[in-house]
């Protein structure tokens, strides 16, 4: 059963990235649809949720994002990308916090470079940094 949730999981997750990288966003129902079987598959399976974890990284994000949108009128990370973090971080164990952003941020640097234009897709990246945890998890 754990097996085929994290397989439908990173299923979704695969599309979602290439829909990121070929357009450059992401489809708000797809993102719900991931929101929605991941929320409701992780309750079926009782993992435990760390509540702070996720709402300190996604409140940080946010201010870090109305920041720079104040200071240079500019968006640093899409709105689908902190959507999308919301079920990765409920996802994610506390002591693997520190791999999935640290391969995360280096996705999203490679990802950068890769891009041609101003705007790179980040969900690729996450979605990379996820199924690596997740690997990692299972060795």
């Amino acid at each position: 059963m754990l097996a085929s949730f994290y397989a439908l999981q990173l299923f979704f997750l695969t599309l979602l990235s290439y829909e990121d990288y070929r357009t450059k966003h992401v489809s708000l129902g797809m993102l719900l649809l991931f929101v929605a079987l991941t929320m409701g598959g992780l309750i079926f399976l009782n993992h435990p949720f760390d509540y702070p974890l996720v709402l300190g990284v996604l409140g940080f994000l946010i201010f870090l994002k109305m920041l720079v949108f104040l200071g240079a009128r500019t968006s640093l990370i899409g709105n689908g990308d902190l959507i999308l973090l919301l079920p990765l971080l409920l996802s994610i164990e506390r002591s693997e916090l520190s791999l999935f952003l640290i391969l995360a941020g280096l996705g999203g640097v490679i990802m950068n470079a890769l891009s041609a234009s101003k705007e790179a897709p980040f969900v690729p990246a996450l979605s990379i940094s996820y199924g690596t945890v997740l690997l990692l998890r299972h060795l």
